[in-house]
């Protein structure tokens, strides 16, 4: 049985997942992934969640907590 999404609402237009580690070449990385929106999420065993989910390199929505380099979330304007 796999996670199941139950609901999603918009994230604010100022919620930015963190993305942060080292590159290949060792050179550290940091950077900002739009939040697009937020979804309650049923896990295998029952327990509920809420996370924010962000697009991945497929264009898939998959929540932010699941890329090896997430970091935390920020608020703010867009930085150019």
């Amino acid at each position: 049985m796999h996670d199941k999404i139950l609901q999603i609402i918009p994230a604010p237009a100022d919620m930015w997942a963190i993305l942060e580690g080292n590159d290949p070449d060792g050179h550290a990385y940091r950077t900002r992934e739009r939040v697009v929106c937020l979804a309650l999420i049923e896990g295998r065993d029952g327990t509920t969640n809420v996370s924010a989910m962000v697009h991945d390199e497929c264009g898939y929505l998959s929540p932010a907590g699941a890329f090896d380099d997430f970091s935390g979330i920020e608020y703010g304007e867009v930085q150019p």
